[in-house]
């Protein structure tokens, strides 16, 4: 779990969560069986995800996909 912009975030293996009182809500990312979430790290500017070839950032709630290439599996 990481925190940022106000808010705790949660990585599972279907993608991100917020966590919400007792609550986990997932996050809307488009194409996300694409993408990998493995590590989140969180900064002055929001939480970035890193994973495989797959780098994120939650900005106001919202996803953005920053890279994303196939696996490398």
């Amino acid at each position: 779990m990481r925190e940022g912009c106000g808010r705790a975030w949660l990585r599972s293996v279907r993608g991100i969560d917020r966590v919400a009182g007792d609550a986990l809500v997932p996050m809307a990312i488009e194409a996300s069986d694409r993408l990998r979430f493995t590590v989140l790290r969180g900064a002055r500017d929001g939480v970035w995800s890193f994973a495989d070839r797959t780098v994120g950032w939650i900005h106001d709630d919202q996803w953005h996909t920053v890279v994303a290439e196939p696996p490398s599996e």
